[in-house]
């Protein structure tokens, strides 16, 4: 009988070293840094700029604010299509049949979102493909972008038990 006490403590002590173990791993995730990642992408006639991802340990948010501009001589860009995808998670989905550039040399871009359950680590790579049409061409671009080389630099200062960031300029 001895055996068998001795066998369930050690078996409840297991399980509760686990949970305890547990416990700390998801609060450790749960306070872990937020990064930041600014990013541009360039074509042969316009750009895509601005493009700020934010990460959580268990979701992305995509800010607003980013914006379209023409950089080439060609101002008859349209059909503007952009596609970004994170580990086969669609982050950018826009799609413009209009002539984005037919007021100003700059298309903003106000809509942002949160995509859940994404967690970019160190080798996430956004896969960005855009196609459009300039001059009554349709073209082609893409690029894939490691997220480790645009981390945006942040300084982090705790007070009243508070983490708060504080983003710096690239």
């Amino acid at each position: 009988m001895k055996i068998t006490k001795l066998k369930y403590r050690v078996i409840g002590l297991v399980v509760l070293l686990a949970l305890l173990a547990l416990i700390v791993y998801d609060q450790i995730t749960l306070h872990s840094g937020l990064e930041e990642y600014r990013i541009d992408v360039v074509t042969e006639d316009f750009s895509v700029q601005n493009i700020n991802l934010a990460a959580a340990p268990h979701a992305v948010y995509l800010a607003g604010g980013w914006f379209l501009e023409l950089t080439g001589g060609d101002t008859t860009v349209d059909n503007v299509i952009l596609n970004g995808a994170i580990d086969g998670v669609e982050v950018i989905d826009l799609a413009s049949t209009s002539k984005p550039f037919i007021v100003s040399d700059v298309m903003p871009i106000e809509g942002g979102g949160v995509i859940e359950d994404l967690r970019l680590t160190g080798r996430s790579v956004l896969h960005m493909n855009i196609s459009y049409t300039a001059g009554g061409i349709s073209k082609q671009f893409s690029e894939d972008i490691r997220l480790h080389d645009k981390i945006k630099p942040n300084s982090e200062v705790t007070t009243g038990g508070y983490k708060i960031y504080e983003l710096r300029r690239r």
